[in-house]
């Protein structure tokens, strides 16, 4: 497992970069899988304004290249 940050470039693409390599890792073809659950509040002082949750995963064939 890798952490680290991505955003989506436009409607189908995203970016992202890793704040960790293993040094397993190599450039070229890989795949990845990802898993996001995102809360909201209304108010995020309040505990009882819980707006709820989403998930949202994602798999997709991806090129790793070196920093």
């Amino acid at each position: 497992m890798l952490s680290g940050s991505g955003t989506w470039t436009d409607e189908w693409h995203w970016s992202g970069k890793t704040d960790k390599a293993l040094p397993s890792l190599t450039p070229g073809p890989a795949y990845a899988f990802a898993l996001e659950v995102r809360f909201w509040w209304e108010d995020a002082g309040q505990l009882e304004s819980a707006g709820g949750y989403q998930t949202y995963a994602w798999s997709q064939e991806i090129d790793l290249e070196a920093p």
